[in-house]
């Protein structure tokens, strides 16, 4: 059985990967995090907290960022298990 830290561990060490991925998907698009926060359905503080470090997007966002990603011929994120 996983602990709850040991999810956190690997929550932590796929969010560095999804933060830079949304911030070089934000600026390719020449947007700010309010825009690009509009442009995802969510709120400029949950996209701030994804480029921080500081959350992972919900499954439907990632979903959302992934279309994007693909679109913008970008690297998309990995899916957790």
């Amino acid at each position: 059985m996983i602990s709850s830290a040991q999810v956190n561990m690997m929550n932590n060490a796929e969010q560095p990967e999804i933060g830079d991925l949304i911030r070089s998907l934000r600026h390719e698009l020449r947007l700010t995090q309010e825009k690009f926060a509009a442009k995802l359905g969510v709120t400029f503080p949950t996209v701030n907290r994804w480029e921080n470090k500081r959350a992972t997007p919900s499954p439907l966002a990632l979903e959302k960022i992934t279309a994007l990603a693909k679109r913008l011929n970008h690297p998309t994120p990995t899916q957790k298990p």
